[in-house]
This record gives structure tokens, C-alpha cells and sequence, in this order.
């Protein structure tokens, strides 16, 4: 006699709103500074877009680490320090009538004594709209329910130092990096965080002809965060460029007052 096995899938979204999820989210993530020892009090707004009552089950969790191909993780332990254990709600479930709003009050409750970063994240749980799937013959029945992710990342006041290097500054000629069938130029840019606290590096990078004319700015995207020890390569990528001599600067912020910069020079052939 076969026994039915019951298995409860999360969707993770990190955004505001996804097709799926009837809740919008007022807070993609939550970034806070605030001294060891303080009582941290903020809301949450969310607001039900559907036709239909919604219940939302809300909870501290940990972090979830957004890595790439191109995350480059610091020799031993990489685990972040926690704050989920801080994170505390009046209660864990609430009803949003169909097309309005509620605030949801939330409490950090900071030990003393703490320094540096501290990480977390926020759960939400749409209880309604989840799609139920049946494995038949193997009877498995798999629930699929909506998660909503807000990241949380807590500086102690004081205590972190915003900080990084470029390391590597690259250019990739297509013809010698098998990326000729792009039909694109790409560069390299690595960042390592020499600091104590994450960053999320954007910026530009401009490209001079061999007479020192600029001929072309291109966008850096911004990184995922970059905590510290760690590195991340980032390709960027443009169209191809004429043969001849060029030089690249990069200039990337690490901060709304902290930038990088780096140069290379290069041929196209």
C-alpha cells in the first residue's frame, strides 16, 4: 500500500511584487544603523492587490546569500553573524482585506555590547492562491506556496568601515576568449571588500582613443552586496570596437561619498 507523501515547496521572490503573489511590499530590503543596545522600532507596509482576502504569515529567518559565477568567497568561515534572533512581531499572522493596506510594526531589539554587521531576513507567507500539484502514480502531493524575502542588514553605529580595492582590471579580446560569436568587447572589473561592512559597487566605464578622445561611456551595473573578504568579478560588455590603441578607466562607487577607479590600456586588433 502505497502512503501519500506530502511535500511544501517555497517560491522565494525578492522583489516587490511577482505575478503569482497577490502582496505588494513597500521594502525590498531593510538596511539599518543603529547603536548596541537600542530598541529599533519600524513598519512594513503591504498591500493586497487581489480580489479576495489574503492572509499573510510573517518571521524572522536567516539570510539568504545571493551568489553569482562570479562570487569569489574569502578563505574559512564565510558565515555572516545573525540577527534573526533581534527580529520580533506583534503576531505572525495577519488578514489583508482585498484591495487595501496594513502596517506591520516591527521591533529589532539590539543586545549591547554588539559591533560590526548583522544579517537576517524577513519571511512572508501568502496562506491563499497557493497551486497544489499530484505526482500520480507515485503519489506525491506537492504544495507550492508564495514567499516574499526582505533582506536585512544591520550596521552597529560606530563599528564598520566602508572599504574596497579594485584588483583586477581587465580587457578580453573576443578572438583570444571564444566570445567572438557575441559579437561584443568585454571587460573584467574585480572588487574586493577590504572593509567590515557590505557594499554594492555601480559605476561606468569610459574608453579613450589613442588621441585621448572619449568614444564611449558604458554602465556597471550594481553588484549584488559584496560583504567583507569577499571579491566579485563583473563582466561588462559593449559593442565591438574599431581596431587600434585605447585606453579604460573605471570609476566605481562603493558608497554614496566613496569611489574606485582603475586603468587599462589595450588593443584591438
Amino acid at each position: 500500500m502505497l502512503k501519500k507523501i506530502l511535500v511544501t515547496v517555497c517560491l522565494f521572490f525578492v522583489v516587490t511584487a511577482v505575478a503569482n503573489s497577490a502582496v505588494e511590499i513597500d521594502k525590498t530590503r531593510l538596511e539599518l544603523t543603529a547603536d548596541a543596545g537600542e530598541k529599533y522600532v519600524s513598519k512594513i507596509k503591504l498591500t493586497n492587490k487581489n480580489t479576495t482576502d489574503v492572509t499573510i504569515e510573517i518571521a524572522p529567518s536567516f539570510y539568504r546569500h545571493l551568489y553569482t559565477k562570479g562570487t569569489i568567497k574569502p578563505e574559512g568561515n564565510t558565515e555572516l553573524p545573525s540577527c534573526q534572533a533581534w527580529i520580533f512581531f506583534e503576531k505572525n499572522n495577519y488578514l489583508i482585506k482585498a484591495g487595501e493596506s496594513i502596517e506591520v510594526p516591527l521591533t529589532l531589539d539590539i543586545p549591547s555590547g554588539k559591533n560590526g554587521e548583522y544579517v537576517a531576513s524577513i519571511l512572508l507567507d501568502q496562506k491563499e492562491n497557493n497551486e497544489t500539484l499530484n505526482t500520480e502514480p507515485d503519489n506525491i502531493k506537492i504544495n507550492l506556496v508564495n514567499r516574499l524575502a526582505i533582506p536585512v542588514y544591520l550596521i552597529i553605529k560606530d563599528t564598520c568601515k566602508i572599504s574596497a580595492e579594485i584588483t583586477e582590471f581587465t580587457y578580453l579580446n573576443p578572438k583570444d576568449f571564444d566570445i567572438s560569436t557575441l559579437n561584443t568587447n568585454a571587460f573584467v572589473i574585480t572588487i574586493k571588500n577590504t572593509g567590515t561592512a557590505h557594499i554594492r559597487a555601480k559605476g561606468i566605464i569610459t574608453i579613450f582613443d589613442g588621441n585621448g578622445n572619449v568614444i564611449k561611456n558604458i554602465p556597471v551595473g550594481e553588484t549584488f552586496p559584496i560583504f567583507g573578504g569577499f571579491s566579485e568579478k563583473i563582466p561588462v560588455f559593449t559593442e565591438f570596437l574599431q581596431p587600434g590603441k585605447y585606453k579604460a578607466i573605471a570609476t566605481i562607487a562603493i558608497s554614496a561619498t566613496e569611489t574606485l577607479q582603475a586603468k587599462t590600456e589595450f588593443e584591438v586588433k
